[in-house]
């Protein structure tokens, strides 16, 4: 019983949609110590959500009815909770880690917090910090680490966000260059919300993936200086509490590109993200430049540049300014389809997206219909190609799958384990039965949806793999549309 109140009294609520919290009688607040809004209950009643804080519409909190509830250090709390986009369900996390995960030790060191108990556990760690206390030789100095263009035919995008706590304000900046290390593309946005350090690093993240698809970039890494949020999106380690959402949320959104590399640098590396904020505050539009520009108005030195005299810098703290041409996509066909599901992505997010189509949707591409009742070891050996990036030839598998229904009769049994591995890299559901099940009973129809699955996703079948590398590449090679500039 002792056990269950340690536990019971260390969860709180991480929130995400807030259908499954209540307002007055929950633990869900990030920073206060208790986790629970102490305001008298007025205005709003006893079984208020907190979904009913959230403006789903913009999906944002609603910032005026927070004043009229909270107090000011309460609404500025709730204010800084980040949303994802996606608004996936509420979970109970463990509030004595960063990551939300209980662990006997953060359950002890919680305990020991209280009276004698605290005193005991000072006098034994500072016995060990004594004993263990040697004076080391004084370390060599990191060697310098500067910026380095990308490999073509990859663009690098940086990124990097800014808290302005006296306007309780924050800012991301993302900057697009070339294998030459040209400007390309730049983006500069204020958020009206005082969010964390690192909360405002993950949404530079997420503020980058939808301007690359603005400017039409499917090929590139991006740099960041969180190694936090780069080590999560790489899927080495769980993200911290109150990122989940985020992180998670952009899982579905990075799959859709063709091929993204994370990347994580020093802040000395990253200097012309996080410089730019002390020039412009506040550009709340992408900006592109063309090829005169870039050489007349942006240059990458060696070394960060010096900051400007005191006496000459300009106040921003009653206005943001903006500077840039803004972006018109004009003329922009449709981006090229994507021909690999992104290979430094490898942990799934929290709720798998459904199927483009329904399994007995078979009509939706007659097509392939057709082709897979007359000959199935076709269609097969096409998923098995793209499935397998290449590694096995679309007559290969045919012919191994021909083999096998001869053998056994059951050819189920071997395809069933593609549509696991399709589903893996591509963060489907398990419906409406598990893999196995549905092969055994329909093989034909599994087979069509997979097939349809891959070309919603850009795949021309008919060419497998290696062609559809080579129209990766050329369609890579066309610049992105540029618009002249304009004046403001």
């Amino acid at each position: 019983m002792a056990a269950q109140n340690v536990v019971r009294k260390g969860i709180r609520w991480r929130v995400r949609n807030g259908q499954s919290i209540r307002v007055w009688e929950d633990k869900w607040l990030p920073h206060l110590s208790t986790y629970k809004v102490i305001y008298p209950r007025v205005l709003l009643p006893l079984v208020s959500r907190v979904c009913d804080l959230i403006d789903v519409v913009n999906n944002c909190w609603n910032g005026d009815l927070l004043k009229q509830v909270f107090l000011p250090f309460e609404a500025e709390c709730i204010s800084g909770i980040p949303l994802s986009i996606r608004l996936p369900e509420d979970r109970q996390v463990w509030a004595e880690t960063t990551n939300g995960l209980f662990s006997i030790r953060s359950a002890y060191k919680g305990k020991r917090k209280d009276g004698l108990g605290l005193v005991h556990w000072c006098q034994y760690y500072l016995e060990e910090y004594w004993v263990a206390s040697v004076v080391h030789p004084k370390l060599p100095q990191i060697l310098e680490s500067n910026w380095s263009p990308p490999k073509d035919p990859l663009y690098k995008i940086n990124v990097d966000g800014t808290v302005f706590p006296s306007q309780k304000e924050a800012g991301v900046r993302v900057i697009i260059r070339d294998q030459r290390g040209l400007f390309i593309a730049g983006l500069s946005k204020k958020i009206p919300t005082p969010l964390d350090a690192i909360e405002v690093e993950a949404k530079a993240f997420e503020a980058s993936f939808t301007f690359a698809t603005a400017v039409g970039i499917h090929d590139f890494v991006i740099e960041g200086d969180s190694l936090n949020i780069v080590q999560a999106l790489r899927g080495e380690s769980p993200p911290p509490s109150s990122l989940a959402p985020l992180i998670y949320g952009m899982f579905p959104v990075v799959n859709d590109f063709w091929s993204i590399h994370f990347s994580h640098v020093r802040r000395t590396s990253n200097w012309l993200a996080h410089f730019d904020f002390k020039i412009s505050r506040g550009m709340d539009y992408p900006s592109i430049m063309n090829e005169s520009e870039k050489r007349s108005s942006v240059s990458v030195p060696s070394a960060p540049p010096q900051p400007p005299n005191p006496s000459s810098e300009i106040d921003h703290s009653n206005h943001w300014t903006a500077t840039g041409v803004p972006v018109h996509m004009t003329n922009q066909p449709n981006p090229p389809p994507r021909p690999a599901a992104n290979p430094d992505l490898k942990s799934h997010p929290e709720s798998p997206v459904p199927w483009s189509t329904g399994l007995f949707n078979c009509c939706d591409d007659v097509n392939s219909c057709c082709l897979t009742c007359w000959c199935p070891c076709i269609t097969f050996g096409r998923i098995a190609e793209i499935v397998d990036r290449g590694s096995t030839s679309c007559g290969v598998s045919g012919a191994l799958y021909t083999l096998i229904l001869f053998v056994t009769g059951c050819s189920c049994l071997y395809s069933c384990f593609y549509r696991s591995k399709l589903r893996g890299q591509y963060f489907l559901e398990e419906s409406p039965c598990t893999d196995c099940c549905i092969h055994c009973c329909c093989e034909e129809c599994a087979l069509c949806q997979e097939y349809r699955e891959l070309k919603k996703h850009g795949f021309d079948m008919s060419i497998g793999w290696h062609g559809n590398i080579e129209r990766q590449k050329r369609e890579a090679k066309k610049p992105p549309a540029v618009q002249g500039a304009m004046t403001r």
